[in-house]
């Protein structure tokens, strides 16, 4: 019998930097997705996202249906990724994930803060130098976070990232500009618990995966947060002192449902697809308070969002087909 799914091209980012974890976690995606794809009887095909015309001229030539979209940088710029999915609503040609509006304003962490205000998302104050928004300051009480603007995976953010004061505020944001490029802001720090709140959309509607809180182990004077050796180097002291776990206490239910309805207002407010993943940190006297909105979050085998799902009692066949039917409509098996 003639195979009736719809033939897909896996979009990915070109890989700039080989040595980094993060950049080589992206080809893990990549194979996991295509093994789970091939599995569930789709025609794939790969493809790094790279000049326009080549990419433009491989879709024509591989006469794809839908494209599966797991760029999460343009020549290891992640303030880019959204590029490909506004390329792909002017062919235009579906693709899994979220818009390129939505990714715009989630990747770019400081629009999105402006959007959380508007939209009544408490998040936490912060400190935004540039003026191409409106260069912003807010007296940060206590400790402050020196992040990037735009860049994933936790780049730069160590233990050193946790300031007090403007003087050591001012001095921190001028190294990391210096070491890693691009823009980084300032933001209250948050002491408190954090938590992962993955959103999947599924034919029934969407549904928020069981809530994972990451718990800390570090070194006393280290701040309780993920750092990127946390998250991507198995034998430094803070990838062994941070762990994932899914609380399931009655004390802990009204927090987890206060946290739902607010990954849900995220959802709606920016008009998010597929599925997506709310980074929140809750202060100690239990306010939650949103750091980031990742549209199109990680799905490699080792991920929160997939733990989130496994959790769930869902499978990874099962992830990617709701992904899948979410870009382009439910779609009849053979």
């Amino acid at each position: 019998m003639q195979n009736t799914l719809p033939k897909i091209a896996i979009l990915h980012s070109a890989i700039v930097d080989a040595n980094r974890p993060d950049e080589q976690d992206t080809l893990v995606q990549v194979a996991e997705i295509q093994r789970t794809l091939d599995a569930l009887g789709y025609v794939t095909t790969t493809l790094p996202f790279g000049e326009i015309a080549q990419v433009d001229q491989a879709l024509r030539q591989s006469q794809v249906d839908v494209v599966f979209n797991l760029v999460e940088s343009i020549q290891g710029k992640s303030e880019l990724l959204h590029f490909p999915a506004l390329y792909l609503e002017s062919i235009p040609l579906p693709f899994t994930g979220s818009s390129s509006s939505a990714l715009f304003l989630t990747t770019h962490k400081v629009l999105a803060k402006v959007m959380m205000r508007s939209l009544g998302i408490p998040t936490a104050p912060w400190y935004y130098p540039y003026a191409e928004i409106g260069a912003q300051y807010e007296a940060l009480p206590g400790r402050c976070i020196i992040k990037p603007v735009a860049e994933e995976g936790s780049l730069g953010i160590t233990s050193e990232s946790v300031v007090k004061g403007y003087d050591a505020m001012c001095q921190k944001h001028a190294q990391q500009c210096a070491t890693y490029g691009g823009k980084w802001f300032t933001e209250t720090f948050i002491e408190g618990r954090e938590f992962n709140i993955s959103v999947i959309e599924t034919p029934t509607g969407m549904r928020v995966l069981p809530i994972a809180e990451i718990q800390f182990s570090l070194d006393g004077a280290s701040p309780k947060m993920v750092t990127y050796d946390g998250k991507w180097t198995p034998e430094h002291p803070d990838y062994l002192g941070t762990t994932r776990h899914f609380p399931q206490t009655a004390a802990d239910q009204p927090l987890l449902d206060k946290l739902q309805t607010l990954a849900l207002q995220c959802w709606h407010g920016f008009a998010l697809r597929g599925y997506a993943r709310m980074d929140v940190r809750v202060d100690e006297a239990g306010n939650p308070w949103v750091l980031e909105i990742n549209a199109n979050p990680c799905i490699s085998p080792d991920s929160g969002f997939v733990a989130a799902a496994a959790q769930a009692d869902m499978t990874m066949e099962q992830v990617v087909q709701s992904i899948v039917e979410s870009s382009i409509g439910e779609i009849t098996h053979v």
